[in-house]
């Protein structure tokens, strides 16, 4: 799964669209992409990871994971979300000082997403959404410095990472 589809600069932020047409973000400086593999409880599988290189002004770092499911997530079924949700959050608390500063789940229109954010040593503050439409899961990450994680940059960021059904 390649996300080079399509990337162009509008109002200095720069729009990204998966090759598949089902992925879609903007971010304020260039992310550059990279093939990996996750390991799961299900198995190994395929990622496309983003990761910013530079901060933008504001200070911020910016990362997104796209792939596949390995098996389909039923819509009306929400507990292998709330899984997926907890263990990505988990991955993320292995630092002895983070701290999980809040967390909200919402469904609408197909989609489940997870929003977060997460204090390391009360100097970095993460705030995430992890969105999911049942065949694909994307995890988008901010990384700022505390005391400017209050930017615009990280809400528009976040709000701009869209999934199709």
């Amino acid at each position: 799964m390649g996300l080079v589809g399509l990337s162009i600069q509008v109002n200095d932020w720069i729009t990204t669209v998966s090759e598949d047409k089902i992925l879609y973000f903007k971010s304020p400086i260039e992310m550059i992409e990279h093939s990996d593999e996750a390991i799961t409880s299900t198995g190994t599988i395929p990622i496309t990871l983003f990761k910013s290189l530079v901060k933008d002004s504001m200070e911020n770092s910016y990362n997104l994971v796209y792939y596949d499911l390995p098996q389909p997530i039923a819509v009306e079924d929400d507990s292998l979300f709330i899984e997926l949700r907890d263990e990505i959050i988990n991955g993320m608390m292995t630092h002895p000082l983070a701290k999980l500063d809040y967390q909200r789940d919402d469904e609408s229109f197909g989609l489940y997403t997870s929003t977060f954010r997460i204090t390391y040593d009360d100097a970095y503050s993460c705030k995430s959404k992890v969105i999911c439409n049942g065949k694909q899961i994307v995890t988008a990450q901010c990384i700022s410095p505390k005391n400017k994680s209050l930017n615009n940059n990280i809400d528009r960021f976040l709000s701009s990472v869209k999934l199709k059904q």
